[in-house]
């Protein structure tokens, strides 16, 4: 079918149509075969919040361990739990490490929730209390397991996907793997520190690609070593004082989740 423009910045075809790739910021696609809506955010086209409610959605927010929806069965990966505010930040779960060396605190799910081939848009924010001796990954993998190491999708050979601060790095890096031996780094730029942080994460499957974003900067697009298409994916976040008897601190404020199905 050929697309067609409906005035008003609307536009009309089938998922498998190519859309618009330089329509005016908002403008909006319909897609009458599926009825979804989409809209172009400037850069992408994006699917509208209006259609939520065609996707699974989960998430936890900053005041318990206790997921919703995609992220029902939440566990804990270690340390101690309490509850923190903030005024001028919110409220937040906040996990502390033990001060016993190369230990972890953070929450993940035991179990698949997703897949790169079901679309998953995830969010989270979230900030450290330190950037010396820490190692911090939040994001996709295929098996539970937190990996005290430099090389976080190494050593297992994990298919994964996500944000990550190592030590023998000053940045925050997006790391990705598809099983392989070796990591895939790309630098943010941004320096890792301890203010609040927000990482996004698309799958786009029509495209075989991941999108990665960090506080609305440059969006990554991740085409090469990265999770297959049908590898079911758990959600981890956690953070490991490397090396050192000191305790470290990680703040969760919300972590929202969707997927296809």
């Amino acid at each position: 079918m050929t697309v067609t423009y409906h005035g008003n910045g609307t536009y009309k075809g089938l998922s498998s149509d190519t859309k618009p790739t330089t329509p005016p910021t908002n403008s909006m696609f319909h897609e009458i075969d599926t009825a979804m809506w989409w809209y172009w955010d400037g850069a992408y086209w994006q699917k509208s919040r209006s259609d939520i409610v065609r996707r699974k959605i989960g998430g936890v927010s900053g005041t318990s361990t206790v997921g919703w929806g995609l992220y029902s069965g939440l566990v804990s990966i270690g340390g101690t739990l309490s509850n923190s505010f903030v005024g001028a930040d919110g409220r937040s779960s906040q996990w502390t490490t033990t001060t016993t060396q190369d230990t972890a605190a953070g929450l993940r799910i035991n179990v698949a929730l997703t897949c790169r081939g079901l679309n998953p848009y995830t969010e989270i924010r979230f900030k450290i209390d330190n950037v010396v001796n820490t190692r911090f990954l939040t994001g996709y993998v295929h098996i539970n397991i937190v990996n005290n190491s430099d090389d976080p999708l190494v050593s297992t050979n994990l298919h994964g996907i996500g944000l990550s601060k190592t030590t023998d790095n000053a940045n925050w890096r997006i790391v990705h793997n598809a099983g392989t031996a070796t990591n895939t780094f790309v630098d943010t730029g941004v320096e890792a520190d301890t203010e609040i942080h927000v990482f996004k994460m698309w799958g786009d499957d029509a495209n075989s690609r991941f999108r990665c974003q960090l506080d609305n900067g440059t969006v990554h697009l991740l085409t090469t070593n990265i999770p297959p298409q049908t590898t079911g994916l758990l959600y981890s976040t956690s953070i490991i004082n490397a090396g050192v008897s000191e305790a470290r601190i990680l703040n969760i404020y919300y972590v929202y989740i969707e997927s296809d199905k």
